[in-house]
């Protein structure tokens, strides 16, 4: 399963380095502007984390809008300002106090953000590999759970799990 990311911002051009970037390190970015209806598509999308723009007036709406969707209460969003050249709408503390969990200044400095993103979602997935667990799957029968013997080769399981009630 990929790893989305919804990047939201007016200026689409702003974020498509980060996109890019997210994009080459196995991440599947989904970059829409505040007119499409971020919380919907935050529904549609069902990302893993959610990149917010400070250029628009909608932001800190939509930052408490997503807050208040069942999944986005637990979804880390961040947000990017913009520097001295950039109209910036609020601060970063006030950023974060609208239910932000980080704040990036502009520019971005990418090593930055991808080890933030990193961080909280995990390495990406890129695209030449699949999961291992989406290779091969483990069989399971009603009374223990083993190790594929299959993946390694003629030797026997190397553990066997009684089952347990959850």
């Amino acid at each position: 399963m990929d790893k989305s990311i919804l990047l939201v911002d007016d200026e689409r051009r702003s974020l498509d380095r980060l996109a890019d970037a997210l994009e080459e390190k196995g991440y599947a970015p989904v970059a829409i502007s505040y007119d499409e209806q971020p919380e919907g598509q935050f529904e549609i999308v069902q990302p893993e984390l959610v990149f917010l723009a400070l250029g628009s007036p909608r932001t800190f709406e939509v930052c408490e809008a997503i807050r208040d969707i069942p999944d986005g209460a637990i979804v880390p969003i961040l947000f990017v300002g913009h520097g001295e050249d950039g109209e910036q709408v609020g601060s970063p503390s006030e950023a974060l106090s609208f239910g932000g969990d980080y704040y990036f200044a502009h520019p971005l400095e990418l090593g930055k953000v991808l080890a933030k993103v990193q961080t909280y979602v995990g390495a990406g997935i890129p695209k030449e590999e699949t999961p291992a667990a989406a290779k091969t799957p483990t069989p399971f029968d009603d009374d223990t759970t083993e190790a594929d013997s299959s993946l390694l080769g003629d030797t026997q399981p190397i553990a066997v799990l009684p089952k347990m009630d959850l």
